[in-house]
């Protein structure tokens, strides 16, 4: 998903250009991502926690991708009419982050 998101991926050059307006463009840029985009968050949980941790933690790939892709992944989950189930992958997300660095988020949720 990192090489195939970027911003404005539909061409669309209008921020806030209505939803039920966009036509998929041919070839559709995220044909091959579309499932990815909604499921990535799943399939992350669906592995045991303590193999995702290299990959949650600072400089890890899911670190890596929500630092540099997050307003692509929003913007292809707006574009895919998927974005309330991006929100629930996230908040999942959130869910195993409390598991995985109980004490951290604790912390963080001070500041």
């Amino acid at each position: 998903m990192s090489r195939t998101l970027r911003r404005d991926i539909y061409s669309l050059r209008a921020p806030g250009y209505p939803i039920e307006q966009v036509r998929q463009p041919d070839p559709d840029p995220l044909a091959t991502s579309r499932y990815s985009c909604v499921y990535w968050i799943d399939h992350l949980l669906d592995c045991d926690p303590k193999n995702a941790i290299g990959d949650i933690r600072d400089g890890g790939s899911v670190d890596k991708f929500i630092h540099g892709s997050l307003l692509h992944w929003l913007e292809a989950l707006s574009l895919c009419k998927n974005l309330s189930e991006g929100m629930v992958s996230m908040a999942k997300l959130e869910v195993l982050l409390q598991v995985i660095f109980p004490v951290w988020l604790s912390v963080c949720d001070i500041f």
